[in-house]
């Protein structure tokens, strides 16, 4: 059967496979009662551990998974408001565009709270990761909307989950 593939042709067979798996992942959204619920969505196995297609996931909501779930982000937030976000030990760094903390500042304190501990749960979540920094532009940052202090690192807070 695979005697006159090559060795491109059986990689490429191999990653093909590959991107067809799928596997959950543990997501963290609000619930009716202004406390997170976990959410486990089923996504390409490929981007499991990608700390911004975590994110990415967040934004678009939990579909079908839970249809209780809440998304925590004001609408006007979306992917192009994310620079970057990567693995720095066992921190993940997620670096936001400037336009963040003005889409956010219209957030009450417990909305601005649901949507920074939806993040950082979920990142959290991911093998190895104990904490979350935020940064705005490349900057560490008092806070997005005033009301929650994300200069430091954040562990995750099992506290707001239902």
């Amino acid at each position: 059967l695979f005697s006159n593939m090559t060795l491109d042709n059986i990689v490429y067979v191999i990653n093909s496979v590959y991107s067809e798996i799928n596997a959950d992942m543990q997501l963290y959204f609000a619930d009716q009662n202004g406390m997170l619920r976990s959410v486990s969505k089923t996504v390409p196995q490929s981007e499991t551990n990608m700390p911004i297609y975590v994110i990415f996931e967040l934004m678009s909501g939990a579909g079908g998974s839970d249809p209780n779930a809440i998304n925590v982000f004001p609408d006007d937030v979306n992917e192009s408001d994310i620079k970057n976000a990567y693995y720095a030990g066992d921190t993940i760094v997620v670096n936001w565009r400037r336009s963040m903390p003005d889409k956010v500042s219209g957030l009450t304190e417990n909305q601005e709270r649901l949507m920074v501990y939806s993040i950082v749960n979920s990142l959290t979540s991911l093998k190895n990761v104990r904490r979350v920094q935020f940064l705005v532009e490349g900057e560490r940052v008092e806070s997005f909307g005033g009301r929650i202090n994300i200069i430091d690192p954040l562990l995750s807070n099992p506290g707001l989950v239902r």
